[in-house]
């Protein structure tokens, strides 16, 4: 089980095991089911060794898949007052292949690295990251229709990035790795508009709309490897730096009370991140790699964004 989920599970579980006892006026816990993308600017990644710069090989759109995740959490409420504890996780994975008719290929790195691929070799590319964070709020009911939220929050994001050049009996494989740890604290509100628009109102339909901010110490890491057949060609080449991220998300979400304690709901979210380190991202920030090459951390901003299906219990 993710990181995230287990720890937001085992104090999830002890809130609920204490709410009897705090005399908590209601509890309810929810599990969503997330179908999302990522977008980051668009880049070249190799290019044909005639064109270089052009990315008409690969490039960053070529590595941009929908995938699912799953994001939960539950929320104690005393009155006004109440504590709400969230984790999610997103893995995302894609690939391309390209047949060379011959003549090779530039990778981008800067200055680019001539990369020789004879007619019928291969250049396999593979992208794979992992996204998950945890968050513990204090939220306040202002009014029936409007609730504001703040809190400490963690996110990671663990990014690996292959080129695997076939040669026959031989290969060739690079490997660039991102690893951002960002901490810091978010703030937000949530509106439920029907209660908004009539205090009064108890049927089952709802409609509930969440606009956050945050702001996080985001401690970056790059690596770089080559290898040939296996073998090292040389030492594992790292960076590390430390940005101020920031955080935009968002969402909307249509609902239906199926009975008294069962909610489900459906809707759309986003997540916008400034200066995110990415294993793509990494590729320009490499020297040539005919033999060992220095390595900067380059910075991009990120948009998670796609669909939510919750299911929402609460207690009494």
């Amino acid at each position: 089980m993710p990181k995230a989920l287990l720890a937001a599970g085992l104090i999830g579980l002890a809130v609920l095991g204490a709410a009897p006892q705090t005399q908590a006026q209601s509890v309810s816990a929810d599990i969503a089911a997330l179908y999302m993308t990522r977008h980051q600017g668009d880049a070249p990644l190799v290019s044909d060794i005639a064109t270089p710069g052009k990315g008409n090989v690969f490039s960053t759109d070529d590595f941009r898949e929908w995938s699912s995740g799953v994001e939960g959490g539950i929320h104690v409420r005393f009155g006004a007052l109440g504590f709400q504890l969230r984790g999610f996780t997103l893995n995302q994975s894609s690939g391309d292949r390209y047949l060379s008719p011959g003549g090779g290929v530039n990778i981008e790195t800067s200055p680019g690295t001539g990369y020789g691929l004879g007619p019928g070799n291969t250049l396999s590319g593979t992208y794979q990251s992992e996204t998950w964070g945890i968050e513990g709020n204090l939220t306040y009911k202002m009014s029936p229709g409007l609730s504001v939220y703040a809190g400490p929050r963690l996110l990671r994001i663990d990014e690996n990035f292959s080129l695997v050049g076939q040669f026959g009996p031989a290969d060739e494989t690079e490997v660039w790795k991102a690893q951002n740890h960002m901490l810091g604290a978010h703030i937000g509100a949530q509106v439920d508009w029907m209660a908004l628009s009539n205090p009064r109102y108890s049927g089952p339909f709802g409609l509930q709309s969440r606009i956050g901010v945050g702001l996080f110490r985001n401690s970056v890491d790059g690596l770089f490897d080559s290898s040939f057949t296996g073998v090292p060609r040389f030492p594992t080449v790292a960076a590390s730096d430390t940005y101020t991220s920031t955080m935009v998300e968002a969402g909307i979400e249509a609902s239906y009370q199926l009975t008294p304690n069962l909610t489900v709901s459906a809707g759309y979210k986003l997540m916008w991140l400034s200066d995110v380190t990415t294993a793509i991202g990494q590729i320009g920030a490499t020297g040539t790699y005919n033999v060992q090459p220095p390595m900067r951390i380059a910075a991009d901003d990120v948009l998670y964004h796609g669909f939510t299906g919750r299911l929402t219990i609460s207690l009494p």
